[in-house]
């Protein structure tokens, strides 16, 4: 399933680019979440969202 993101034009998002370890991810998703940003955004080579470890963290 290919999804086409929309073009955002308030709020605050991070961009996570080429995240390789899921540990990181799921900091960068909590970290986000804890300074209030509208949402994180992943590019293709960024690790799985649903990852184990992703989750976990």
């Amino acid at each position: 399933m290919k999804e086409e993101a929309s073009i955002v034009k308030e709020g605050m998002y991070i961009l996570a680019d080429k995240v390789q370890d899921p540990g990181n991810l799921g900091t960068i998703i909590r970290t986000a979440h804890s300074a209030g940003c509208n949402g994180v955004i992943l590019s293709k080579d960024t690790v799985d969202l649903y990852n184990e470890k992703t989750l976990r963290s």
